[in-house]
């Protein structure tokens, strides 16, 4: 926030008040505020880039969000923010290794755009190692852009999915819930597709 603007929130943490523009009346609301910022305001405030009393004002609790490559739950973002694009896809264990060995310098945002072109390589089915790999190159610059995998034929894509649920299925002696966890699938997802499967 440019230095000029501080006061104004100053003001509004003081009083919880606001006015619209063009109006000459004051209304009180009640909110919280989270303020969120990715520089030292300590640092920023000794060099007069920060008001002193605003940080007071704003610091009554901090949180501080390790950078993605750090956080140790990084299993269950990958998890999530996969859910969200293509609540049907499935990532394999190694998929996972090769994700956690990238510096991701852009955080989530990097994660969210990276897992996105994965879904794409996949057809939004099965994120093998192969191709964690592959779309990993391709945006670092170390391997030259090649046709995108979706091409294959859906009956290939469902074959390749129903053999990734029974390998982890048969690996874990059956049991579902490790199943899903391993591939980071609902357990409805493993059971349909082991109803699925040819006989």
């Amino acid at each position: 926030m440019h230095l000029r603007l501080q006061p104004s929130l100053l003001r509004f943490l003081d009083n919880h008040a606001v006015r619209a523009i063009g109006s000459n009346f004051e209304q009180a609301v009640d909110v919280q505020v989270i303020a969120a910022t990715n520089c030292d305001l300590e640092t920023a405030v000794s060099e007069r880039r920060f008001r002193a009393d605003l940080r007071h004002r704003i610091s009554s609790v901090e949180v501080f969000l390790p950078p993605l490559r750090d956080r140790v739950d990084f299993r269950e973002i990958v998890a999530d923010v996969l859910a969200a694009l293509e609540p049907s896809s499935l990532i394999t264990d190694e998929a996972f290794e090769i994700l956690k060995s990238h510096p991701w310098s852009g955080n989530i945002r990097e994660l969210k755009n990276v897992l996105t072109r994965m879904v794409i390589a996949s057809s939004g089915h099965v994120i093998s190692g192969a191709i964690a790999g592959s779309v990993l190159k391709k945006i670092s610059g170390t391997e030259p852009l090649q046709p995108a995998i979706g091409a294959t034929v859906q009956a290939s894509l469902e074959t390749l999915r129903s053999k990734a649920v029974l390998e982890a299925y048969h690996k874990f002696d059956g049991n579902i819930s490790k199943t899903a966890s391993y591939l980071s699938v609902s357990r409805n997802t493993v059971y349909r597709q082991l109803r699925n499967r040819p006989r």
